[in-house]
Protein backbone atom coordinates (compact mmCIF):
# COMPACT_ATOMS: atom_id res chain seq x y z
CA UNK A 1 0.00 0.00 0.00
CA UNK A 2 1.14 3.46 -0.95
CA UNK A 3 2.30 5.48 1.52
CA UNK A 4 0.93 8.47 3.01
CA UNK A 5 2.82 12.23 3.56
CA UNK A 6 0.59 14.42 6.66
CA UNK A 7 0.86 17.21 8.64
CA UNK A 8 -0.87 17.09 12.19
CA UNK A 9 -0.81 20.63 14.49
CA UNK A 10 -0.34 19.53 17.78
CA UNK A 11 -1.40 23.22 18.65
CA UNK A 12 -4.94 22.52 18.10
CA UNK A 13 -5.39 18.52 18.70
CA UNK A 14 -4.59 17.22 22.26
CA UNK A 15 -1.55 15.18 22.52
CA UNK A 16 0.06 12.93 25.15
CA UNK A 17 3.77 12.74 25.00
CA UNK A 18 5.67 9.89 26.43
CA UNK A 19 9.45 11.02 24.76
CA UNK A 20 9.56 8.58 22.21
CA UNK A 21 5.94 8.95 20.64
CA UNK A 22 2.89 11.12 20.53
CA UNK A 23 -0.37 10.41 20.90
CA UNK A 24 -2.87 12.20 18.79
CA UNK A 25 -6.64 12.54 19.09
CA UNK A 26 -8.16 13.87 16.29
CA UNK A 27 -12.15 14.27 16.59
CA UNK A 28 -13.52 14.18 13.07
CA UNK A 29 -16.86 12.58 11.76
CA UNK A 30 -15.18 10.61 9.03
CA UNK A 31 -12.40 8.37 8.99
CA UNK A 32 -9.00 9.98 8.41
CA UNK A 33 -7.15 8.54 6.01
CA UNK A 34 -4.10 8.38 7.80
CA UNK A 35 -2.95 4.61 8.36
CA UNK A 36 0.01 2.96 10.08
CA UNK A 37 3.53 3.11 8.02
CA UNK A 38 2.15 6.70 7.12
CA UNK A 39 4.31 9.65 7.85
CA UNK A 40 3.94 12.37 9.58
CA UNK A 41 5.19 15.82 10.43
CA UNK A 42 4.19 17.72 13.48
CA UNK A 43 3.32 20.97 13.29
CA UNK A 44 3.12 23.57 16.66
CA UNK A 45 1.63 26.33 15.34
CA UNK A 46 3.84 27.78 12.74
CA UNK A 47 7.04 25.61 13.22
CA UNK A 48 7.66 21.72 12.14
CA UNK A 49 9.02 20.26 15.37
CA UNK A 50 9.40 16.69 14.48
CA UNK A 51 8.94 13.56 11.78
CA UNK A 52 7.68 10.11 12.53
CA UNK A 53 5.64 7.35 11.70
CA UNK A 54 2.50 6.58 12.47
CA UNK A 55 3.06 3.45 14.55
CA UNK A 56 -1.13 2.87 15.52
CA UNK A 57 -4.46 3.65 15.23
CA UNK A 58 -7.52 3.53 16.54
CA UNK A 59 -10.22 3.49 13.88
CA UNK A 60 -9.37 0.66 11.92
CA UNK A 61 -12.90 -1.14 12.37
CA UNK A 62 -15.04 2.44 12.56
CA UNK A 63 -17.82 3.14 10.43
CA UNK A 64 -18.72 6.76 9.24
CA UNK A 65 -20.55 8.71 11.91
CA UNK A 66 -22.68 11.80 12.17
CA UNK A 67 -20.94 13.24 14.90
CA UNK A 68 -17.89 13.76 15.85
CA UNK A 69 -15.84 10.96 17.21
CA UNK A 70 -12.67 10.64 18.76
CA UNK A 71 -9.83 9.38 16.82
CA UNK A 72 -6.15 7.91 18.17
CA UNK A 73 -2.90 8.15 16.23
CA UNK A 74 -0.04 7.23 17.70
CA UNK A 75 2.85 8.78 16.17
CA UNK A 76 6.57 7.02 17.10
CA UNK A 77 10.31 6.95 15.43
CA UNK A 78 10.40 10.65 16.31
CA UNK A 79 13.00 13.01 14.50
CA UNK A 80 13.54 16.03 15.77
CA UNK A 81 13.23 18.90 12.85
CA UNK A 82 15.51 21.40 13.31
CA UNK A 83 15.74 25.13 12.11
CA UNK A 84 15.08 26.33 9.44
CA UNK A 85 11.60 24.79 9.97
CA UNK A 86 8.86 27.29 9.80
CA UNK A 87 6.25 27.53 7.87
CA UNK A 88 7.22 31.72 6.70
CA UNK A 89 10.98 29.70 5.68
CA UNK A 90 8.89 27.43 3.13
CA UNK A 91 6.61 29.99 2.17
CA UNK A 92 7.39 30.00 -1.25
CA UNK A 93 9.06 26.88 -1.67
CA UNK A 94 6.22 24.18 -1.01
CA UNK A 95 3.19 24.27 -3.71
CA UNK A 96 0.92 23.72 -1.06
CA UNK A 97 1.57 27.36 -0.41
CA UNK A 98 0.04 28.89 -3.58
CA UNK A 99 -1.01 32.28 -1.87
CA UNK A 100 -1.02 33.72 1.51
CA UNK A 101 3.28 33.99 1.15
CA UNK A 102 3.24 36.45 4.33
CA UNK A 103 0.70 34.34 6.05
CA UNK A 104 1.61 30.85 5.07
CA UNK A 105 -0.48 29.10 8.18
CA UNK A 106 -3.72 30.04 6.50
CA UNK A 107 -2.74 27.01 4.40
CA UNK A 108 -2.47 25.02 7.43
CA UNK A 109 -5.56 25.77 9.47
CA UNK A 110 -7.20 22.72 9.29
CA UNK A 111 -5.95 19.84 12.49
CA UNK A 112 -4.09 17.79 9.91
CA UNK A 113 -3.57 17.42 6.18
CA UNK A 114 -2.07 16.06 3.04
CA UNK A 115 1.72 16.78 1.97
CA UNK A 116 3.37 15.22 -1.16
CA UNK A 117 6.52 13.42 -0.71
CA UNK A 118 8.18 15.99 -2.76
CA UNK A 119 7.61 18.62 0.18
CA UNK A 120 8.34 16.38 2.76
CA UNK A 121 11.56 15.70 1.53
CA UNK A 122 11.74 20.02 1.00
CA UNK A 123 10.80 20.65 4.64
CA UNK A 124 13.54 17.41 6.47
CA UNK A 125 16.44 18.49 4.13
CA UNK A 126 16.10 21.94 3.63
CA UNK A 127 15.43 22.53 0.21
CA UNK A 128 14.96 25.79 -0.09
CA UNK A 129 13.77 27.28 -3.29
CA UNK A 130 16.34 30.16 -2.98
CA UNK A 131 15.54 32.05 -6.03
CA UNK A 132 11.63 32.30 -5.40
CA UNK A 133 12.08 32.85 -1.70
CA UNK A 134 14.45 35.67 -2.59
CA UNK A 135 11.99 37.30 -5.49
CA UNK A 136 9.25 36.91 -3.18
CA UNK A 137 9.74 38.31 -0.05
CA UNK A 138 12.28 41.03 -1.37
CA UNK A 139 9.05 41.90 -3.56
CA UNK A 140 6.97 41.61 0.12
CA UNK A 141 9.13 44.32 1.65
CA UNK A 142 9.24 46.99 -0.96
CA UNK A 143 6.58 50.01 -0.29
CA UNK A 144 3.82 49.74 -2.36
CA UNK A 145 4.81 52.31 -4.73
CA UNK A 146 7.76 50.23 -6.01
CA UNK A 147 5.32 47.20 -6.21
CA UNK A 148 3.35 48.38 -8.87
CA UNK A 149 6.74 50.22 -10.63
CA UNK A 150 8.21 46.93 -10.15
CA UNK A 151 5.48 45.02 -12.28
CA UNK A 152 5.10 47.70 -14.56
CA UNK A 153 9.04 47.71 -15.28
CA UNK A 154 8.66 43.91 -15.96
CA UNK A 155 5.67 44.24 -18.37
CA UNK A 156 7.52 46.98 -20.10
CA UNK A 157 10.97 45.83 -20.55
CA UNK A 158 10.19 41.77 -19.61
CA UNK A 159 7.12 40.66 -20.42
CA UNK A 160 7.54 37.30 -21.86
CA UNK A 161 8.46 36.70 -18.11
CA UNK A 162 4.89 37.46 -16.83
CA UNK A 163 3.31 34.49 -19.13
CA UNK A 164 6.61 31.85 -19.37
CA UNK A 165 6.60 28.38 -17.96
CA UNK A 166 8.22 27.75 -15.75
CA UNK A 167 9.26 30.90 -14.44
CA UNK A 168 12.57 31.85 -14.62
CA UNK A 169 13.36 33.26 -11.16
CA UNK A 170 17.28 32.78 -11.36
CA UNK A 171 16.10 35.80 -14.28
CA UNK A 172 13.43 37.09 -12.49
CA UNK A 173 15.90 38.26 -9.33
CA UNK A 174 18.60 39.63 -11.28
CA UNK A 175 15.42 41.88 -12.84
CA UNK A 176 14.51 42.74 -9.41
CA UNK A 177 17.97 43.25 -8.60
CA UNK A 178 18.95 45.47 -11.80
CA UNK A 179 15.27 47.51 -10.43
CA UNK A 180 16.60 47.80 -6.82
CA UNK A 181 19.82 49.01 -7.96
CA UNK A 182 18.51 51.54 -10.72
CA UNK A 183 15.67 52.86 -9.02
CA UNK A 184 16.40 52.36 -5.08
CA UNK A 185 19.55 52.61 -4.52
CA UNK A 186 19.90 55.65 -7.15
CA UNK A 187 18.59 57.95 -5.35
CA UNK A 188 21.12 57.51 -2.09
CA UNK A 189 23.57 58.48 -4.42
CA UNK A 190 22.17 61.43 -4.94
CA UNK A 191 21.69 61.89 -1.13
CA UNK A 192 25.54 61.73 -1.28
CA UNK A 193 26.17 64.73 -3.73
CA UNK A 194 23.53 66.54 -1.32
CA UNK A 195 25.85 65.63 1.92
CA UNK A 196 29.02 66.34 0.61
CA UNK A 197 27.79 70.39 -0.40
CA UNK A 198 26.03 70.55 3.15
CA UNK A 199 29.10 69.28 4.72
CA UNK A 200 30.80 72.26 2.85
CA UNK A 201 28.53 74.80 4.14
CA UNK A 202 28.02 73.44 7.77
CA UNK A 203 24.63 72.48 7.47
CA UNK A 204 24.40 69.52 9.59
CA UNK A 205 20.88 70.06 10.95
CA UNK A 206 18.93 70.87 7.75
CA UNK A 207 16.18 68.55 7.18
CA UNK A 208 12.22 68.70 7.36
CA UNK A 209 9.64 68.40 10.30
CA UNK A 210 6.00 69.10 10.62
CA UNK A 211 4.77 72.44 11.73
CA UNK A 212 3.36 71.98 15.18
CA UNK A 213 6.77 69.89 15.83
CA UNK A 214 9.11 73.21 15.26
CA UNK A 215 8.88 74.46 18.30
CA UNK A 216 9.38 71.29 19.75
CA UNK A 217 12.80 71.68 17.84
CA UNK A 218 12.49 68.24 16.58
CA UNK A 219 13.96 67.47 13.06
CA UNK A 220 14.50 64.62 10.81
CA UNK A 221 17.72 65.75 9.55
CA UNK A 222 18.97 65.03 6.21
CA UNK A 223 22.46 63.76 7.66
CA UNK A 224 20.19 61.48 10.05
CA UNK A 225 18.65 60.12 7.18
CA UNK A 226 21.34 59.35 4.99
CA UNK A 227 23.22 57.28 7.75
CA UNK A 228 20.12 55.14 7.84
CA UNK A 229 20.09 54.77 4.12
CA UNK A 230 23.98 54.39 3.95
CA UNK A 231 23.83 51.34 6.28
CA UNK A 232 20.34 50.04 4.62
CA UNK A 233 22.24 50.12 1.29
CA UNK A 234 25.65 48.36 2.60
CA UNK A 235 23.17 45.48 4.24
CA UNK A 236 20.82 45.13 1.60
CA UNK A 237 23.70 45.02 -1.50
CA UNK A 238 25.56 42.79 0.83
CA UNK A 239 22.49 40.28 1.13
CA UNK A 240 21.37 40.64 -2.55
CA UNK A 241 25.33 39.17 -3.72
CA UNK A 242 24.68 36.40 -0.97
CA UNK A 243 21.48 35.56 -2.49
CA UNK A 244 22.91 35.84 -6.42
CA UNK A 245 25.83 33.64 -5.52
CA UNK A 246 24.09 31.01 -3.54
CA UNK A 247 21.04 30.78 -6.54
CA UNK A 248 24.18 30.54 -8.80
CA UNK A 249 25.71 27.53 -6.70
CA UNK A 250 22.38 25.50 -6.75
CA UNK A 251 21.02 26.03 -10.31
CA UNK A 252 20.36 22.62 -11.20
CA UNK A 253 18.71 22.12 -7.82
CA UNK A 254 16.62 25.62 -8.71
CA UNK A 255 15.53 24.17 -12.16
CA UNK A 256 14.05 21.42 -10.38
CA UNK A 257 12.48 23.44 -8.11
CA UNK A 258 11.03 25.60 -10.34
CA UNK A 259 9.14 22.80 -12.00
CA UNK A 260 7.00 22.11 -9.39
CA UNK A 261 5.35 25.11 -9.44
CA UNK A 262 2.61 25.67 -12.48
CA UNK A 263 2.81 29.60 -11.96
CA UNK A 264 1.39 31.26 -15.32
CA UNK A 265 1.36 34.65 -13.96
CA UNK A 266 3.60 36.62 -12.69
CA UNK A 267 2.18 39.07 -10.36
CA UNK A 268 0.02 36.13 -8.16
CA UNK A 269 3.17 34.96 -7.13
CA UNK A 270 4.45 39.10 -6.72
CA UNK A 271 1.16 39.53 -4.65
CA UNK A 272 2.14 38.53 -0.66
Amino acid sequence: MKTGYWYIRTDTTFTEEDGVSYIVELRSKRIPRIKIGDTILLLDRELFTHSGLVLQTSYENDKEQSIYEKRVVKVGDLTRIESPNSLSDFAYSLPKIYKHFSKPYRHFIRSYGRLSEVEVDIILNKKIFLSRTACGKIFESLHDIHKQLFISFVSIEHPKILTSYPIDYFNLFEILNKYINSNIFSHVNFLKSSIRIMQKHQWPDLGFSEEEELTKKKTDTILGQFEVLTKAEENMGKGLGFVAEGISQYKQEEKFSSSLFKDSWLPKILNP
